[in-house]
């Protein structure tokens, strides 16, 4: 497989890309992405869809459309049950963003709890224990806005 480049545009004036010194970070991105695309040819790539759309939903920065429509591309006739695999590993990784939140509110956690009932809401926006979570967090801090 050939390995595009990314567009990234550098400044005329500085000589350097809009991130400065973070091209390795681009560069851990890319890798990360090569290794995705090539997971579309494994015998277990449904279930490692399954995977990508659960750690996506928490910590991995490489969404799973990008295995999602290489197996969908490879096998169109399973399109759909690629797509239903994605979304049920997605909504399982927000449960799990629900659930940690819930913990982490419970054990005073209150900034680590917040950041997970907002990623639970954002994986799944009609998620409402995830804004039920939100919203008793800042009742609970005292915070009327």
């Amino acid at each position: 497989m050939r390995k595009q480049e990314l567009p990234v545009k550098v400044s005329s004036s500085t000589g350097r890309t809009p991130w400065g010194g973070l091209s390795w970070a681009l560069d851990v991105v890319r890798g990360l992405y090569d290794w995705v695309l090539s997971l579309a040819h494994r015998r277990y790539a449904a279930a490692i869809l399954f995977l990508i759309a659960f750690a996506e939903s928490s910590f991995f920065p490489v969404p799973p459309d990008v295995l999602l429509i290489a197996l969908s591309l490879g096998a169109p006739g399973r399109a759909l049950g690629f797509a239903a695999i994605c979304t049920a590993g997605s909504v399982a990784g927000g449960a799990l963003g629900y659930a940690l939140g819930l913990y982490f509110y419970e054990q005073g956690e209150f900034d680590l709890s917040l950041r997970h009932y907002r990623r639970a809401a954002e994986i799944d926006p009609k998620f409402p224990e995830a804004y039920f979570g939100i919203g008793l967090l800042f009742y609970t801090l005292g915070d009327d806005d």
